[in-house]
């Protein structure tokens, strides 16, 4: 039996070279010893890349792939191998027909009588990759419906050209990552040079940027609630990026806002949907109360509101607008379409209701550009040309506007209800002698100034009366 002991020592030996040689990557080659010492194992065979890649048919679908699925070699060794037996062997590969597959087999065996006596199963691997590259380039393009059509192994027509043609598109889009995290690139943000590992290509631009930069990115678009912008970094390109690319570079906790945010975006999209109002529901709601009607109750908290203005529905009546949303209302209205008009129209009571409200607010405005408030009534008063006196529409108070000479600071306080008083003060007392005590006049402005900003319109009153009073008496 010494040759069985050999023979079963070149077979652990041919298989720790291998597990040596797919040390990288270990779940391409596993073997096992049954109780008898018999060795089985499988090895997954990586095809190489190729460079002008190749057309994949399914039903009426058609793409372009650099990378083909990968082969399975099943082997069992046998007592006697590799001195007299070759390896039992399996070759598996659903993309390939039955005479592709039986073209393989027989340049196998052709390599084990060249190579009897010695290990054979790395020449396998390597004729496995020459020989299967040479069959596929010659036949210009892949028919998945044709293998489909002929094949009868049951593993190929489960899958059906459809599930084959997603085989084909998952392992492309691996392989072509794992090819591009093996090399390095220069970031068009921060231009740092790093591995494809921390970095991110956006398809089909072919853009690189790092992930910091991406991540810094998307998280600002997301705290501005952009989340439908999330594409490439590259001035002027919309290359949009992928849910998986999103998820890289996102935290779990932001993809989950990402999603979110996506959830209630396509929700306000749908006419029949809308979102509970509630805070601590935030529920979809389904409208379903007519199309004239604003009605909708969440079947989650059972709060039932107006899905226009999202307060506790109030039948008929036209929904109750804050000053923030009338403006937001009606700055939507120059570039909103019809559909969303009609929509604003019912929200504010009917189009007549809507002008109504546009003018009230270009009304408020402008008075709120032109006018002044009466310290007295705080009503809004405007001031006449060529007078230091703005007359309140709120009853007979007047408002008195003095400006100081030079360097004195304009101000307005209630002076009399009567304006042939505020007209004579005026006249005399700013008109006539304007020079004459002119440091007095500056002091006796800055005491009102202090009076009016306590808002001691009676002090006031009292002061001007009194002053007054005085100059009348030095004039005499």
């Amino acid at each position: 039996m010494a040759g069985d002991d050999t023979d079963y020592k070149d077979q652990l030996n041919e298989v720790q070279a291998l597990e040596s040689i797919y040390s990288d990557t270990p779940e391409s080659f596993s073997y096992t010893i049954d109780s008898d010492s018999q060795i089985r194992g499988c090895i997954t065979v990586i095809l190489s890349k190729i460079e002008n890649g190749i057309a994949v048919h399914a039903d009426e679908k058609v793409i372009h792939v650099y990378h083909l699925p990968p082969l399975l070699l099943c082997f069992t060794f046998p007592q006697d191998y590799p001195s007299h037996s070759m390896p039992l062997f399996s070759l598996r590969a659903s993309w390939l027909d039955s005479i592709n597959r039986h073209q393989l087999r027989e340049i196998l065996i052709d390599s084990w009588t060249n190579c009897h006596g010695m290990p054979v199963l790395f020449t396998w691997i390597e004729l496995l990759k020459e020989e299967t590259m040479r069959i596929i380039l010659s036949q210009k393009s892949i028919d998945l419906n044709k293998i489909v059509l002929e094949e009868n192994e049951a593993e190929t027509m489960r899958k059906g050209s459809a599930e084959l043609l997603k085989t084909f598109v998952e392992f492309n889009e691996w392989a072509t990552q794992n090819d591009f995290e093996s090399e390095w690139y220069d970031c068009e943000v921060c231009f740092s040079s790093k591995s494809g590992k921390e970095c991110v290509r956006f398809m089909p631009c072919g853009h690189v940027f790092c992930i910091e930069c991406i991540s810094d990115y998307y998280r600002q678009k997301l705290r501005d609630n952009l989340i439908r912008q999330l594409q490439c970094l590259n001035v002027g390109c919309d290359s949009p990026a992928t849910q998986t690319q999103i998820r890289r570079v996102l935290s779990d906790k932001e993809f989950e806002v990402y999603e979110q945010r996506l959830l209630e975006g396509a929700l306000n999209l749908m006419s029949d949907v809308v979102i509970c109002p509630r805070i601590s529901c935030q529920a979809p709601v389904i409208v379903d109360g007519g199309e004239n009607s604003s009605l909708a109750s969440c079947t989650l908290c059972h709060y039932s509101f107006c899905m226009l203005c999202k307060k506790a529905y109030h039948g008929v009546e036209v929904c109750s607008l804050t000053e923030e949303s009338r403006r937001k209302i009606l700055s939507q209205v120059a570039s909103a379409a019809p559909a969303q008009l009609e929509e604003i129209y019912k929200r504010c009571g009917g189009k007549k209701q809507l002008e109504r409200m546009l003018e009230a607010l270009k009304s408020e405005e402008w008075i709120e550009c032109n006018s002044k408030s009466c310290p007295s009534c705080q009503a809004k008063i405007e001031e006449q040309p060529g007078r230091n006196l703005m007359p309140s529409l709120n009853w007979k108070h007047y408002a008195a506007i003095f400006a100081s000479v030079s360097g004195m600071p304009v101000f307005c306080y209630w002076y009399y209800s009567l304006p042939h008083v505020v007209d004579r003060f005026t006249e005399k007392w700013m008109i006539e002698e304007p020079e004459k005590d002119n440091k007095e006049f500056r002091e006796f402005m800055e005491e009102l100034s202090a009076m009016h900003q306590k808002a001691d319109y009676a002090e006031i009153k009292d002061k001007v009366a009194a002053e007054e009073m005085r100059r009348r008496t030095l004039r005499q």
